[in-house]
Protein backbone atom coordinates (compact mmCIF):
# COMPACT_ATOMS: atom_id res chain seq x y z
CA UNK A 1 0.00 0.00 0.00
CA UNK A 2 2.62 3.19 1.08
CA UNK A 3 5.58 2.34 1.01
CA UNK A 4 8.90 4.25 2.40
CA UNK A 5 5.97 7.09 2.89
CA UNK A 6 8.66 9.79 4.47
CA UNK A 7 11.18 9.07 2.16
CA UNK A 8 8.76 9.67 -0.71
CA UNK A 9 7.34 12.68 0.82
CA UNK A 10 10.84 14.40 1.61
CA UNK A 11 12.18 13.31 -2.16
CA UNK A 12 8.52 14.83 -3.72
CA UNK A 13 8.89 17.97 -5.64
CA UNK A 14 5.62 20.14 -6.71
CA UNK A 15 5.01 18.82 -10.20
CA UNK A 16 5.08 21.54 -13.36
CA UNK A 17 1.39 22.69 -14.55
CA UNK A 18 0.23 20.28 -17.08
CA UNK A 19 -2.45 21.02 -20.16
CA UNK A 20 -5.63 18.48 -19.45
CA UNK A 21 -4.78 15.37 -21.00
CA UNK A 22 -6.74 12.36 -23.30
CA UNK A 23 -7.50 10.08 -21.90
CA UNK A 24 -5.23 7.28 -20.56
CA UNK A 25 -6.13 3.64 -22.04
CA UNK A 26 -5.33 0.37 -20.35
CA UNK A 27 -6.13 -3.00 -21.83
CA UNK A 28 -6.68 -5.80 -19.65
CA UNK A 29 -8.09 -9.52 -20.08
CA UNK A 30 -11.57 -8.61 -19.08
CA UNK A 31 -11.95 -5.19 -19.25
CA UNK A 32 -11.04 -1.63 -21.08
CA UNK A 33 -10.05 1.09 -18.92
CA UNK A 34 -10.38 4.79 -19.54
CA UNK A 35 -9.11 7.02 -17.38
CA UNK A 36 -9.96 11.01 -17.47
CA UNK A 37 -6.64 12.53 -16.24
CA UNK A 38 -7.32 16.41 -16.49
CA UNK A 39 -3.91 18.11 -15.48
CA UNK A 40 -2.51 15.48 -13.65
CA UNK A 41 1.00 14.91 -14.67
CA UNK A 42 1.59 12.33 -16.94
CA UNK A 43 3.83 9.71 -15.19
CA UNK A 44 1.26 10.19 -11.96
CA UNK A 45 -1.82 9.81 -14.71
CA UNK A 46 -0.05 6.18 -16.25
CA UNK A 47 0.42 4.92 -12.62
CA UNK A 48 -3.33 5.64 -11.44
CA UNK A 49 -4.46 4.11 -14.84
CA UNK A 50 -2.84 0.52 -13.73
CA UNK A 51 -4.00 0.56 -10.63
CA UNK A 52 -7.42 1.34 -11.94
CA UNK A 53 -7.17 -1.52 -14.33
CA UNK A 54 -5.97 -3.91 -11.73
CA UNK A 55 -8.91 -3.14 -9.22
CA UNK A 56 -11.66 -3.80 -11.98
CA UNK A 57 -9.91 -6.80 -13.06
CA UNK A 58 -9.60 -8.44 -9.50
CA UNK A 59 -13.66 -8.58 -9.87
CA UNK A 60 -13.60 -11.38 -12.59
CA UNK A 61 -12.84 -14.56 -10.82
CA UNK A 62 -15.20 -13.85 -7.15
CA UNK A 63 -17.77 -13.37 -10.10
CA UNK A 64 -17.01 -16.38 -11.70
CA UNK A 65 -17.07 -18.04 -8.25
CA UNK A 66 -20.36 -16.93 -7.26
CA UNK A 67 -22.53 -16.04 -9.97
CA UNK A 68 -21.13 -18.45 -13.19
CA UNK A 69 -18.54 -18.20 -16.12
CA UNK A 70 -19.60 -15.62 -19.05
CA UNK A 71 -17.48 -15.04 -22.44
CA UNK A 72 -15.98 -11.92 -21.50
CA UNK A 73 -17.78 -8.83 -23.62
CA UNK A 74 -16.33 -5.53 -24.24
CA UNK A 75 -16.26 -3.64 -21.18
CA UNK A 76 -15.48 -0.49 -20.38
CA UNK A 77 -14.82 1.23 -16.95
CA UNK A 78 -14.24 5.15 -16.83
CA UNK A 79 -13.04 6.96 -14.44
CA UNK A 80 -12.12 10.45 -13.34
CA UNK A 81 -9.87 12.61 -11.81
CA UNK A 82 -12.46 15.90 -12.00
CA UNK A 83 -15.51 15.13 -10.14
CA UNK A 84 -17.32 17.51 -11.65
CA UNK A 85 -17.07 15.65 -15.21
CA UNK A 86 -18.27 12.56 -13.43
CA UNK A 87 -21.35 14.12 -11.87
CA UNK A 88 -21.80 15.91 -15.05
CA UNK A 89 -22.12 11.42 -16.53
CA UNK A 90 -24.00 10.31 -13.95
CA UNK A 91 -26.65 12.65 -14.75
CA UNK A 92 -26.97 11.21 -17.95
CA UNK A 93 -27.42 7.44 -16.39
CA UNK A 94 -29.04 7.81 -13.47
CA UNK A 95 -32.28 9.14 -11.64
CA UNK A 96 -30.85 10.78 -8.51
CA UNK A 97 -26.92 12.03 -8.24
CA UNK A 98 -24.37 13.72 -6.22
CA UNK A 99 -24.18 10.17 -3.54
CA UNK A 100 -22.82 7.65 -4.95
CA UNK A 101 -18.97 7.33 -6.83
CA UNK A 102 -20.00 5.06 -9.05
CA UNK A 103 -22.84 4.76 -11.64
CA UNK A 104 -23.43 2.07 -14.14
CA UNK A 105 -24.91 1.49 -17.46
CA UNK A 106 -26.24 -1.95 -18.01
CA UNK A 107 -27.36 -1.35 -21.46
CA UNK A 108 -23.84 0.13 -22.91
CA UNK A 109 -21.71 -2.19 -20.74
CA UNK A 110 -20.17 0.77 -19.05
CA UNK A 111 -19.52 2.05 -15.85
CA UNK A 112 -17.94 5.60 -14.52
CA UNK A 113 -16.47 6.26 -11.23
CA UNK A 114 -13.99 9.77 -9.75
CA UNK A 115 -11.16 9.81 -7.77
CA UNK A 116 -12.29 10.73 -4.35
CA UNK A 117 -11.59 12.40 -2.15
CA UNK A 118 -10.38 15.01 -4.95
CA UNK A 119 -6.71 15.21 -3.08
CA UNK A 120 -3.51 16.69 -4.13
CA UNK A 121 -1.13 15.60 -6.76
CA UNK A 122 1.73 15.07 -4.44
CA UNK A 123 -0.71 12.86 -2.19
CA UNK A 124 -1.69 10.88 -4.60
CA UNK A 125 2.31 10.25 -5.82
CA UNK A 126 2.60 9.34 -2.44
CA UNK A 127 -0.41 6.96 -1.91
CA UNK A 128 -1.31 5.94 -4.86
CA UNK A 129 -5.11 5.30 -6.00
CA UNK A 130 -7.51 6.31 -3.12
CA UNK A 131 -8.73 2.97 -1.28
CA UNK A 132 -12.11 4.52 -1.51
CA UNK A 133 -11.78 4.82 -5.21
CA UNK A 134 -10.20 0.86 -5.56
CA UNK A 135 -14.15 0.16 -3.78
CA UNK A 136 -15.82 2.18 -6.33
CA UNK A 137 -14.02 0.64 -9.04
CA UNK A 138 -14.81 -3.07 -7.29
CA UNK A 139 -18.44 -2.45 -6.95
CA UNK A 140 -18.56 -0.67 -10.57
CA UNK A 141 -17.30 -3.72 -12.04
CA UNK A 142 -18.78 -6.38 -10.15
CA UNK A 143 -22.51 -4.73 -11.00
CA UNK A 144 -21.70 -4.68 -14.70
CA UNK A 145 -20.35 -8.27 -14.62
CA UNK A 146 -23.63 -9.63 -12.69
CA UNK A 147 -25.34 -7.33 -15.35
CA UNK A 148 -24.11 -9.19 -18.49
CA UNK A 149 -25.01 -12.45 -16.53
CA UNK A 150 -28.44 -11.78 -15.05
CA UNK A 151 -31.38 -10.29 -16.74
CA UNK A 152 -33.26 -9.89 -13.54
CA UNK A 153 -30.85 -6.63 -13.26
CA UNK A 154 -32.93 -5.21 -15.57
CA UNK A 155 -36.00 -5.22 -13.03
CA UNK A 156 -33.54 -4.76 -9.84
CA UNK A 157 -30.49 -3.20 -10.10
CA UNK A 158 -30.16 -3.45 -6.31
CA UNK A 159 -29.86 -6.90 -6.53
CA UNK A 160 -26.38 -6.45 -8.87
CA UNK A 161 -25.52 -3.58 -6.09
CA UNK A 162 -25.46 -6.52 -3.10
CA UNK A 163 -23.70 -9.04 -5.42
CA UNK A 164 -21.17 -6.20 -5.19
CA UNK A 165 -20.62 -5.36 -2.00
CA UNK A 166 -20.02 -9.49 -1.27
CA UNK A 167 -17.32 -9.39 -4.20
CA UNK A 168 -15.89 -6.29 -2.04
CA UNK A 169 -15.33 -7.54 0.71
CA UNK A 170 -15.09 -11.33 0.14
CA UNK A 171 -14.20 -13.71 2.88
CA UNK A 172 -14.88 -10.27 5.70
CA UNK A 173 -18.65 -11.13 5.92
CA UNK A 174 -18.32 -14.88 6.54
CA UNK A 175 -16.71 -14.42 9.46
CA UNK A 176 -16.65 -10.54 10.63
CA UNK A 177 -13.92 -9.61 13.04
CA UNK A 178 -14.79 -5.88 14.42
CA UNK A 179 -11.82 -3.71 15.40
CA UNK A 180 -9.91 -5.02 12.07
CA UNK A 181 -11.19 -3.35 8.97
CA UNK A 182 -12.49 0.70 9.63
CA UNK A 183 -14.05 0.15 5.96
CA UNK A 184 -15.98 -2.92 6.56
CA UNK A 185 -16.90 -1.83 9.74
CA UNK A 186 -17.88 1.67 8.26
CA UNK A 187 -20.45 0.07 6.25
CA UNK A 188 -22.43 -1.33 9.06
CA UNK A 189 -21.97 1.27 11.94
CA UNK A 190 -25.65 2.38 11.54
CA UNK A 191 -26.21 -1.03 12.87
CA UNK A 192 -23.96 -0.57 15.62
CA UNK A 193 -26.46 -0.17 18.95
CA UNK A 194 -29.16 1.12 17.05
CA UNK A 195 -32.18 0.96 19.45
CA UNK A 196 -34.69 0.41 17.07
CA UNK A 197 -33.30 -1.65 13.91
CA UNK A 198 -35.04 -1.91 10.97
CA UNK A 199 -36.50 -5.67 10.06
CA UNK A 200 -34.91 -7.27 7.23
CA UNK A 201 -38.68 -7.20 5.20
CA UNK A 202 -38.24 -3.52 5.67
CA UNK A 203 -35.24 -2.78 4.22
CA UNK A 204 -35.72 -5.42 1.16
CA UNK A 205 -38.90 -3.61 0.01
CA UNK A 206 -36.82 -0.20 0.55
CA UNK A 207 -37.55 2.44 -2.37
CA UNK A 208 -33.71 3.69 -4.06
CA UNK A 209 -32.89 6.97 -1.18
CA UNK A 210 -32.32 10.11 -3.12
CA UNK A 211 -29.50 11.79 -0.98
CA UNK A 212 -28.72 12.29 2.75
CA UNK A 213 -29.06 9.80 5.84
CA UNK A 214 -31.26 7.41 3.97
CA UNK A 215 -28.85 6.93 1.38
CA UNK A 216 -26.10 5.87 3.74
CA UNK A 217 -28.51 3.62 5.50
CA UNK A 218 -29.07 2.48 2.15
CA UNK A 219 -25.48 1.75 2.05
CA UNK A 220 -25.50 0.14 5.61
CA UNK A 221 -28.07 -2.22 4.98
CA UNK A 222 -26.71 -3.68 1.54
CA UNK A 223 -23.82 -4.61 3.25
CA UNK A 224 -25.24 -6.49 5.80
CA UNK A 225 -28.15 -8.10 3.29
CA UNK A 226 -24.89 -9.51 1.55
CA UNK A 227 -23.63 -10.75 4.65
CA UNK A 228 -26.49 -12.41 5.47
CA UNK A 229 -26.90 -13.78 2.33
CA UNK A 230 -23.43 -15.42 2.03
CA UNK A 231 -23.92 -16.96 5.11
CA UNK A 232 -26.84 -19.01 3.85
CA UNK A 233 -24.34 -21.31 1.55
CA UNK A 234 -22.49 -20.86 -1.74
CA UNK A 235 -24.87 -21.01 -3.86
CA UNK A 236 -26.62 -18.15 -2.72
CA UNK A 237 -25.93 -15.83 -5.42
CA UNK A 238 -26.89 -17.81 -8.16
CA UNK A 239 -29.98 -18.08 -6.30
CA UNK A 240 -30.53 -14.54 -5.85
CA UNK A 241 -29.61 -13.69 -9.84
CA UNK A 242 -32.39 -16.43 -10.84
CA UNK A 243 -34.82 -15.16 -14.03
CA UNK A 244 -37.66 -13.59 -12.32
CA UNK A 245 -39.83 -16.16 -14.29
CA UNK A 246 -44.08 -15.57 -13.68
CA UNK A 247 -42.93 -13.12 -11.23
CA UNK A 248 -43.51 -10.28 -13.93
CA UNK A 249 -41.62 -7.12 -13.58
CA UNK A 250 -42.36 -5.30 -10.46
CA UNK A 251 -39.09 -4.92 -8.65
CA UNK A 252 -40.83 -5.09 -5.05
CA UNK A 253 -42.23 -9.21 -6.09
CA UNK A 254 -39.28 -9.62 -8.31
CA UNK A 255 -36.74 -9.17 -5.18
CA UNK A 256 -39.14 -10.82 -2.19
CA UNK A 257 -39.26 -14.17 -4.48
CA UNK A 258 -34.90 -13.44 -4.84
CA UNK A 259 -34.64 -13.38 -1.10
CA UNK A 260 -36.87 -16.10 -1.13
CA UNK A 261 -34.81 -17.96 -2.73
CA UNK A 262 -31.90 -17.34 -0.89
CA UNK A 263 -33.12 -17.73 2.71
CA UNK A 264 -36.56 -19.65 2.44
CA UNK A 265 -40.02 -18.65 2.48
CA UNK A 266 -39.97 -18.49 6.29
CA UNK A 267 -39.46 -14.18 7.02
CA UNK A 268 -39.58 -15.05 10.36
CA UNK A 269 -36.85 -17.40 10.73
CA UNK A 270 -34.96 -14.58 8.07
CA UNK A 271 -35.66 -12.00 10.59
CA UNK A 272 -34.20 -14.13 13.69
CA UNK A 273 -31.21 -14.52 11.77
CA UNK A 274 -31.06 -10.97 10.48
CA UNK A 275 -31.28 -9.63 14.25
CA UNK A 276 -28.64 -11.84 15.72
CA UNK A 277 -26.42 -10.54 13.25
CA UNK A 278 -27.30 -6.79 13.69
CA UNK A 279 -26.76 -7.77 17.60
CA UNK A 280 -23.29 -9.03 17.04
CA UNK A 281 -22.23 -5.44 14.93
CA UNK A 282 -19.42 -3.64 16.94
CA UNK A 283 -17.89 -0.73 15.22
CA UNK A 284 -15.39 0.63 17.31
CA UNK A 285 -14.21 3.42 14.77
CA UNK A 286 -16.41 5.36 11.80
CA UNK A 287 -14.14 6.18 8.89
CA UNK A 288 -16.16 10.10 8.18
CA UNK A 289 -14.55 10.92 5.41
CA UNK A 290 -11.71 9.01 3.30
CA UNK A 291 -8.69 9.38 2.53
CA UNK A 292 -7.90 7.28 5.63
CA UNK A 293 -6.19 3.25 5.44
CA UNK A 294 -4.66 1.25 8.34
CA UNK A 295 -1.90 -0.79 8.65
CA UNK A 296 -1.68 -3.06 11.50
CA UNK A 297 -1.38 -0.38 14.57
CA UNK A 298 -0.57 2.64 11.80
CA UNK A 299 -3.24 4.71 10.84
CA UNK A 300 -2.88 6.99 7.47
CA UNK A 301 -5.08 10.02 7.01
CA UNK A 302 -4.71 12.19 3.88
CA UNK A 303 -6.98 15.07 3.89
CA UNK A 304 -8.07 17.48 0.71
CA UNK A 305 -8.93 20.88 0.12
CA UNK A 306 -12.97 19.40 0.20
CA UNK A 307 -12.98 17.06 2.88
CA UNK A 308 -11.01 16.44 6.21
CA UNK A 309 -9.84 12.90 6.30
CA UNK A 310 -11.64 12.12 9.86
CA UNK A 311 -12.02 8.94 11.78
CA UNK A 312 -14.80 9.25 14.68
CA UNK A 313 -14.72 6.74 17.71
CA UNK A 314 -17.80 5.14 18.31
CA UNK A 315 -17.24 4.07 21.45
CA UNK A 316 -17.10 6.04 24.74
CA UNK A 317 -14.76 7.40 26.51
CA UNK A 318 -13.73 5.66 29.68
CA UNK A 319 -14.93 6.52 32.88
CA UNK A 320 -12.96 9.08 35.11
CA UNK A 321 -9.81 10.35 33.73
CA UNK A 322 -9.09 9.08 30.52
CA UNK A 323 -5.76 9.74 27.91
CA UNK A 324 -5.45 9.77 23.92
CA UNK A 325 -2.03 8.61 22.82
CA UNK A 326 -0.29 7.99 19.53
CA UNK A 327 3.22 8.29 18.39
CA UNK A 328 2.01 10.95 15.24
CA UNK A 329 4.36 12.26 12.12
CA UNK A 330 3.19 15.45 10.14
CA UNK A 331 4.39 15.13 6.71
CA UNK A 332 6.20 18.06 4.42
CA UNK A 333 4.52 20.20 2.33
CA UNK A 334 1.41 20.87 4.24
CA UNK A 335 0.36 23.81 6.84
CA UNK A 336 -2.50 22.48 8.14
CA UNK A 337 -3.12 20.68 11.59
CA UNK A 338 -3.20 17.08 12.98
CA UNK A 339 -6.64 17.84 15.55
CA UNK A 340 -7.05 14.97 18.33
CA UNK A 341 -11.33 16.45 18.55
CA UNK A 342 -12.96 15.45 21.84
CA UNK A 343 -16.56 15.99 23.26
CA UNK A 344 -18.39 15.97 20.06
CA UNK A 345 -21.81 16.76 21.22
CA UNK A 346 -23.84 17.06 17.87
CA UNK A 347 -23.30 21.01 18.07
CA UNK A 348 -19.77 21.09 19.42
CA UNK A 349 -16.33 19.83 20.08
CA UNK A 350 -12.96 20.32 21.77
CA UNK A 351 -9.83 19.96 19.96
CA UNK A 352 -6.28 20.20 20.08
CA UNK A 353 -3.99 21.26 16.99
CA UNK A 354 -0.96 20.81 16.30
CA UNK A 355 1.02 21.48 13.17
CA UNK A 356 4.67 22.01 13.04
CA UNK A 357 5.48 25.18 14.65
CA UNK A 358 2.20 25.39 17.36
CA UNK A 359 -0.26 23.54 19.48
CA UNK A 360 -3.49 24.87 20.06
CA UNK A 361 -6.46 24.22 21.91
CA UNK A 362 -10.06 25.54 21.62
CA UNK A 363 -13.93 24.57 20.38
CA UNK A 364 -15.71 24.36 17.42
CA UNK A 365 -19.13 25.05 17.05
CA UNK A 366 -21.76 25.08 14.64
CA UNK A 367 -22.35 28.57 13.55
CA UNK A 368 -19.72 28.71 10.54
CA UNK A 369 -17.38 30.48 12.41
CA UNK A 370 -14.58 27.97 12.54
CA UNK A 371 -12.36 26.85 15.30
CA UNK A 372 -12.14 29.67 18.39
CA UNK A 373 -8.31 29.32 19.64
CA UNK A 374 -8.34 29.47 23.77
CA UNK A 375 -4.76 28.50 24.48
CA UNK A 376 -1.56 28.20 22.38
CA UNK A 377 1.78 27.43 22.86
CA UNK A 378 5.16 27.43 20.66
CA UNK A 379 6.10 24.01 19.38
CA UNK A 380 9.12 22.36 16.98
CA UNK A 381 7.61 19.55 15.44
CA UNK A 382 10.10 18.78 12.22
CA UNK A 383 8.34 17.54 9.48
CA UNK A 384 8.44 13.87 8.78
CA UNK A 385 9.75 13.49 12.54
CA UNK A 386 8.06 10.74 14.87
CA UNK A 387 7.02 12.68 17.92
CA UNK A 388 4.65 11.28 20.68
CA UNK A 389 1.65 13.23 21.64
CA UNK A 390 -0.30 12.73 24.70
CA UNK A 391 -3.72 14.52 25.45
CA UNK A 392 -4.63 13.97 29.26
CA UNK A 393 -8.37 14.84 30.43
CA UNK A 394 -9.36 14.90 33.97
CA UNK A 395 -5.99 13.40 35.46
CA UNK A 396 -5.38 17.01 36.79
CA UNK A 397 -8.68 17.93 37.86
CA UNK A 398 -11.11 19.75 35.33
CA UNK A 399 -8.29 19.94 33.12
CA UNK A 400 -7.13 18.96 29.32
CA UNK A 401 -2.91 18.96 29.41
CA UNK A 402 -0.94 18.42 26.21
CA UNK A 403 2.66 16.51 26.28
CA UNK A 404 4.66 16.71 23.04
CA UNK A 405 7.28 13.81 23.67
CA UNK A 406 7.37 13.44 27.54
CA UNK A 407 7.27 17.29 28.19
CA UNK A 408 4.06 19.25 28.90
CA UNK A 409 3.08 21.68 26.45
CA UNK A 410 0.16 23.79 27.74
CA UNK A 411 -2.98 23.39 29.56
CA UNK A 412 -6.69 24.14 29.51
CA UNK A 413 -9.67 24.53 31.82
CA UNK A 414 -12.42 22.00 30.69
CA UNK A 415 -14.72 23.03 33.29
CA UNK A 416 -17.19 24.14 30.54
CA UNK A 417 -17.61 21.15 28.61
CA UNK A 418 -18.52 17.13 29.93
CA UNK A 419 -15.71 16.26 28.05
CA UNK A 420 -17.48 12.62 27.76
CA UNK A 421 -19.05 13.36 23.91
CA UNK A 422 -17.55 11.20 20.82
CA UNK A 423 -13.77 11.85 20.04
CA UNK A 424 -12.11 11.52 16.58
CA UNK A 425 -9.04 12.44 15.24
CA UNK A 426 -8.87 14.94 11.89
CA UNK A 427 -6.57 15.83 9.26
CA UNK A 428 -7.50 18.59 6.60
CA UNK A 429 -4.92 18.65 3.95
CA UNK A 430 -2.15 16.32 3.27
CA UNK A 431 -0.44 13.55 5.22
CA UNK A 432 -0.48 12.68 8.82
CA UNK A 433 0.49 9.25 10.29
CA UNK A 434 -0.66 7.91 13.70
CA UNK A 435 1.01 4.74 15.39
CA UNK A 436 -0.33 2.66 18.06
CA UNK A 437 -3.62 5.23 18.34
CA UNK A 438 -5.14 4.21 21.63
CA UNK A 439 -7.53 5.65 24.29
CA UNK A 440 -7.34 4.71 27.86
CA UNK A 441 -8.71 5.07 31.82
CA UNK A 442 -5.98 6.62 33.91
CA UNK A 443 -6.07 6.16 38.00
CA UNK A 444 -6.44 9.31 39.69
CA UNK A 445 -3.17 10.62 41.07
CA UNK A 446 -1.72 11.36 43.61
CA UNK A 447 -2.23 14.35 45.78
CA UNK A 448 -0.40 18.00 45.08
CA UNK A 449 0.11 17.38 41.28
Amino acid sequence: MVKNLLAALAALALAPAVAAQAPVERVGAHFTLQFHPGRLPVELAGKLADEALAAVESTWAPIERLVGAAKASPTVVHLYSVTTDYRAKEKEIASSVGMRHHVVAHATREAHADIWPALAAKDLETIGLPEATRESLVRAAAELLVGQRSAVIAIDPWLAEVVAVAVLEGKQALAPAYGVDWAFDSRRRLFDSCASPPTLRSVVQKERPAAGLEFEWAENEKAMVAQLFAASGGDWARKLLQSPGKTGTNWRVVRDAAVERVLGKDWSKSEAKWQKQIAAVRCPFWVVSPHVERQGARLLLVGSSEDASTVFAQQPVPVGSYRIKARCQIASASDSSLRIQLDWDQTSMAGVLVSRHLVEVGEWRDDGKGWRIDRAAKATIPYDTPFDLVVEVGVVPNTLVVTIDGVETLRWDCTARTMRGVWSVARNAGVAVLDGLVIEAVAAPAKGR
